[in-house]
């Protein structure tokens, strides 16, 4: 991949722009991923407070401090960016995560309201609705959650994190 990088950077940069690789190389890839233009959630804007360090807006202190985790872990992240399933239904996940070493989109959905029925089985369809387009917890779906009682270990987090992205 080096010598693929290498390459193009000796060319000048008009005719960097002429070449596209047969091979990207993790930066290029992630750089070409972050790019893509995509649709945000248009849902209650005014409930967006939080200021994350990508200088983008979240809802609740535990997306930010979610989103945090993936800035400092250098994850390629897009916060409630439009998904479409295969019955045409438009989901928002919370994150939209690029796995680059497998060259991967996993889905990250918080659970931050567990002790109201209605968001809690709200959530729990849209977990039958992501399992029946082929998104399952465990291979491309992070689940957390919060409820009384139960918080957000973010140590624990980024010991996933580390693990699902093969950091070491």
């Amino acid at each position: 991949m080096e010598n693929v990088e290498c390459t193009i950077h000796s060319l000048s940069i008009d005719r960097q722009e002429l070449v596209t690789p047969l091979v990207l190389t993790d930066e290029m890839f992630v750089r070409q991923w972050e790019q893509e233009v995509f649709v945000s959630n248009p849902y209650h804007l005014e409930e967006k407070v939080y200021l994350t360090p990508k200088e983008e807006l979240v809802r609740s202190k535990s997306e930010l401090m979610i989103a945090n985790i993936y800035y400092e872990l250098n994850i390629p992240y897009r916060y409630e960016a439009e998904l479409c399933l295969k019955n045409g239904k438009v989901k928002f996940p919370d994150f939209t995560l690029l796995n680059v070493n497998k060259r991967e989109v996993i889905y990250h959905e918080h659970f931050g309201l567990l002790d109201d029925e209605t968001y809690r089985k709200a959530n729990f369809n849209k977990l039958d609705e992501y399992r029946k387009n082929g998104i399952y917890i465990g291979k491309n779906l992070i689940l957390t959650y919060e409820a009384e009682g139960s918080y957000l270990n973010i140590c624990e987090l980024k010991q996933m994190c580390r693990e699902i992205f093969l950091m070491k």
